[in-house]
């Protein structure tokens, strides 16, 4: 017994350290390849609060141009002056722009798009964050809902990218991000109607891919976990307990953003925040194209299995979940 116990303690911590060598590997391989964003364009959708907001700090402190896209003006303005001195109260200043519009109208985003490239020049890298979140299991959540989902998080994310993708191709450059959810690697019932909006966005993003390479423009998809921003807080009022206890604590979205933009540095197709949904990710592409080939190949075994052990896990704490009658 003493020696299995003593076999099992050390491959437990060549695991641990294994997979610490590929964390430090992942960030390092991003920081020697740091995304050069002086005097670039970027263009951000959901910037007025959490992850979009911290994303506009950190690509300005990087020294590009901003412009700023989400529904409450107010607030943009606010973030814009807290980035950059001399904004106006328009939200205008030598190198952020803002634009309240709702993404999920077409015609004003390809009107919006113009007028920011026409200041700024050529967008150099899009992120498509904007979104709305929302819980509900789904015998208990309305067909509307559904709609409003997919109609703001997945219509609303074409609305943003097309104009953007069609600008880039001609210019035969540029980087797009897009975000999904880490619930495509590990589903969570509890937030079907966001989820589903959110998959169908992941789909978007690796059918684009392979057509948007053939013109240098890079996609991205970034599939974070919770993340402690309004709309994480919003959706926590409408889980239950056993639910919340399954994703786990929020991260910091600061953490998060460094990840971020580290895994766009790294040229990583697939971005998650958590190392956990990470390690699953290997045996959740089929046939997609993959960071690393061969890391994948090493630990998709182990995969396969610790997420077939998750989903068991799963169906455990949603028996013991209370439904609404």
């Amino acid at each position: 017994m003493e020696e299995e116990s003593s076999g099992f303690t050390i491959y437990a911590v060549a695991i641990a350290i294994t997979i610490f060598c590929l964390r430090l590997y992942f960030y390092i391989r991003g920081q020697f390849r740091p995304l050069n964003l002086n005097h670039k364009h970027v263009l951000i959708t959901g910037a007025s609060s959490g992850l979009g907001r911290e994303l506009a700090q950190e690509c300005f402190m990087k020294g590009a141009k901003l412009t700023l896209i989400a529904r409450d003006k107010l607030t943009l303005i606010d973030t814009a002056k807290k980035i950059c001195r001399g904004v106006d109260n328009s939200g205008q200043g030598e190198y952020v722009q803002v634009f309240d519009v709702d993404i999920s109208n077409a015609e004003k985003m390809e009107a919006v798009i113009e007028r920011a490239e026409n200041r700024f020049g050529e967008i150099f890298l899009c992120f498509a964050f904007a979104g709305n979140i929302s819980g509900g299991y789904f015998l208990e959540t309305g067909l509307n809902k559904f709609k409003e989902m997919m109609e703001t998080n997945y219509l609303g994310t074409i609305n943003t990218v097309m104009p953007v993708a069609k600008r880039m191709s001609k210019i035969r450059m540029g980087h797009i991000c897009l975000v999904g959810s880490a619930h495509s690697y590990l589903p969570i019932p509890g937030s079907c109607a966001w989820a589903a909006s959110r998959a169908a966005v992941s789909c978007l993003a690796n059918e684009i891919r392979p057509e948007l390479a053939r013109y240098n423009v890079k996609v991205y998809l970034f599939s974070p976990g919770p993340m402690d921003t309004p709309g994480y807080y919003q959706h926590k009022q409408s889980c239950t307990k056993e639910i919340e206890d399954l994703e786990g604590p929020p991260m910091r979205h600061e953490t998060v953003c460094e990840i971020l933009l580290n895994g766009i540095s790294a040229g990583d197709f697939h971005i998650t925040s958590h190392d956990y949904y990470s390690f699953l990710r290997i045996s959740s592409l089929g046939g997609l194209s993959r960071n690393h080939l061969l890391l994948d190949l090493t630990f998709s075994w182990l995969s396969v299995l610790v997420g077939h052990l998750h989903s068991l896990y799963i169906d455990f704490k949603l028996s013991r979940a209370k439904f609404k009658k």
